[in-house]
């Protein structure tokens, strides 16, 4: 077994790695033509119908089903997919290589 002092070690690095010199954030528009990206549009898409469809079911189906669904339940129905995309964009605008350098 892994002595006390060789587990702090290793464990010493874990957190998120820290921002590179000279680097900051990208720009609204690399971040709209990164999400636009085919590749990547097709993946988010695809993880909002599948994740959206699911807490369709969970959460709006049944007033749908009754006839109930007013203009209140349409907006949930809306950020049920919404939400699911705009997380999926997310985890590809921060999971994607280091961020644009500053212009100055």
């Amino acid at each position: 077994m892994d002595s006390k002092e060789e587990r702090d070690t290793t464990l010493a690095g874990a957190g998120p790695p820290a921002p590179l010199p000279g680097t900051s954030r990208r720009t609204w528009r690399e971040v709209v033509g990164l999400c636009c990206e085919p590749y990547h549009l097709r993946r988010t898409v695809a993880v909002a119908l599948v994740v959206g469809t699911v807490l369709f079911a969970i959460n709006q189906l049944d007033v749908v089903i009754a006839g109930r669904a007013g203009a209140g339940t349409v907006l949930k129905i809306v950020l049920t997919y919404l939400v699911p995309f705009l997380v999926s964009n997310y985890g590809i605008v921060h999971g994607t290589g280091p961020p644009a350098r500053r212009r100055v």
